[in-house]
C-alpha cells in the first residue's frame, strides 16, 4: 500500500494493464496481449474522483458523486465486462491462462467483520463511557453534547443493565459459525480511551473482561487466543484517526501486546480521505485496507 499519486498516462495505462491483467490470468510478460484500455476504466482502478473536494456529512467521497451514478451506470461491472471479454478472445486465439482461482473455483469470498459492539445490550461501564464521550466529543455542538448527556442518563436510570459485556451471541457466535464452515475472518477492533474524541467512536476497551467461552476473559486474552486459531485480527481505526496519522500509529501500537504484528485495518464509520488516509495507513505499517 502507498500513496496515491498523480501518474503520467503511460504510468496509468501501465497500471491499469497490471490490475486488469490478473483478473484475465496473464502474467507480466503477457500483458502485451491486451487490448487497449478505455482511460474510463484506468479512471475507475485510480479512483481519481476519489480525490474531488466533494464530501458527505462524514467527510467520505459517496457514490452519489461519482460519475457513473449520475449518468445511471454505477451497477454496470466495466472492468469485470471488459476483463471477462478479453479472457474469452484470448481463450479462443489459444493462449494458455493462469485460472483465476484454485480447484476450479468460480469466486473467492473475503470475510470481514467490524468490532463496534460487544454485546447486544448496554452495561453500566459502557454507559459511563458513553457520558464521557458525549461530554468530550469534538464534533458535537455543546446542544448536542447536553442532548446526548441526557439520553444516556435517561437510559442509565430507566434500563436495566449489567456489569460485563456477554459475547456469546455476537463474537463468539460469529467465530463458532465459521469454524463449523471452515473459513477464517479477518476482525477488526477499535481502541480505547481516544484521545481525540467522536460521537461516532466505540467504547469497549482490551482491558474489560466479557463473558466468553462461559468465562469472563480480558477482551485482550479473547484477541489473542483468536489469533491463535487461525482468525486474523486487524485495527479499526477511528474516526478520527483517518486524517491523524499520530492518532493511527499510536492505536495500531496499542495492539502491541498480540504475538502477531497487525496489518490489516478498516477505518470506522469508513471515514476515509484519498490520498491521506492511505498515506497515513501506509506510515503505521498497515498494509491491507
Amino acid at each position: 500500500m502507498g500513496a496515491l499519486k498523480v501518474m503520467n498516462p503511460s504510468t496509468e495505462e501501465q497500471h491499469a494493464r497490471q490490475v486488469i491483467g490478473s483478473f484475465v490470468g496473464l502474467n507480466h510478460e503477457e500483458l502485451p496481449l491486451l487490448k487497449k484500455i478505455p482511460k474510463t476504466l484506468q479512471d475507475l482502478l485510480l479512483r481519481t474522483e476519489e480525490l474531488s473536494t466533494d464530501v458527505d456529512q462524514w467527510g467520505n467521497f459517496e457514490h452519489s458523486y461519482a460519475k457513473n451514478y449520475q449518468e445511471g451506470h454505477l451497477w454496470n461491472p466495466e472492468v469485470d465486462l471488459f476483463a471477462q471479454e478479453e479472457r474469452t478472445r484470448l481463450h479462443n486465439d489459444g493462449h494458455p491462462l493462469t485460472p483465476l482461482w484454485p480447484s476450479g473455483y468460480t469466486f473467492a469470498l473475503v470475510l470481514t467483520h467490524d468490532v463496534d459492539h460487544l454485546d447486544l445490550m448496554n452495561t453500566y461501564p459502557l454507559l459511563f463511557r458513553r457520558l464521557s464521550r458525549a461530554m468530550n466529543s469534538l464534533d458535537l455542538t455543546k446542544k448536542e453534547k447536553i442532548r446526548d448527556v441526557l439520553k444516556t442518563a435517561a437510559q442509565f436510570i430507566l434500563r436495566k443493565g449489567k456489569m460485563v459485556q456477554n459475547a456469546e451471541k455476537t463474537l463468539e457466535e460469529s467465530l463458532r459459525i465459521e469454524r463449523k464452515l471452515g473459513v477464517k475472518a479477518s476482525y477488526f477492533f477499535t481502541v480505547y480511551p481516544l484521545e481525540t474524541i467522536s460521537r461516532y467512536d466505540c467504547l469497549y476497551s482490551f482491558s474489560d473482561k466479557i463473558v466468553f467461552r462461559g468465562k469472563k476473559t480480558p477482551l485482550c486474552t479473547v484477541l489473542q487466543q483468536m489469533q491463535d486459531d487461525g482468525f486474523d485480527v486487524g485495527l479499526h481505526g477511528s474516526y478520527f484517526s483517518a486524517l491523524d496519522a499520530a492518532l493511527l500509529i499510536k492505536q495500531k501500537k496499542a495492539l502491541g501486546f498480540l504475538k502477531n504484528e497487525i496489518e490489516t485495518t478498516r477505518q470506522h464509520w469508513l471515514h476515509f480521505r484519498l490520498p491521506t488516509t492511505l498515506q497515513y495507513q501506509n506510515k503505521a505499517g498497515l498494509k491491507v485496507d
